[in-house]
């Protein structure tokens, strides 16, 4: 057999096989080839070898994709917790919850200044967690 036929075969193999990939395995080429001179191989990597290594960085990226969105999952909604909350679990509310965001704290002071009679330095106290100081 002549080797040009042979290296044609193999060339039309490998786009047939690189055709086969998700599409966002192609972005990973650079990677791959990075990752198979970083190890000190001494030949070229074999197709299947090549193709694994697309699928590996692919799939470790769809990984971290679901990790973070798992994790935001996880993140407690502080607006409906002081929504849902009762008014008068409202006023300690910051107490028990110290890691609530800015954005919240500013939603709460709204709510006291439209639903209660206290003065802005009051809800303040309350808005950081200081409701003993009110007491």
């Amino acid at each position: 057999m002549n080797s040009h036929v042979d290296r044609l075969e193999m060339t039309k193999a490998f786009a047939e096989e690189l055709s086969r990939l998700p599409k966002g395995c192609l972005v990973y080429i650079d990677k791959a080839k990075n990752r198979w001179i970083d190890e000190n191989n001494k030949r070229p990597p074999t197709m299947p070898d090549f193709l694994g290594m697309l699928r590996e960085f692919n799939n470790s990226e769809l990984n971290q994709t679901v990790k973070r969105i798992e994790q935001k999952d996880d993140q407690i909604n502080y607006f409906d917790l002081f929504d849902n909350c009762s008014n008068r679990d409202k006023f300690k509310f910051f107490a028990r919850h110290r890691s609530v965001a800015p954005v919240v704290r500013w939603y709460a002071k709204a709510w006291f200044t439209e639903n209660t009679t206290f003065t802005d330095d009051q809800i303040i106290k309350i808005v950081k967690g200081r409701i003993d100081k009110l007491i």
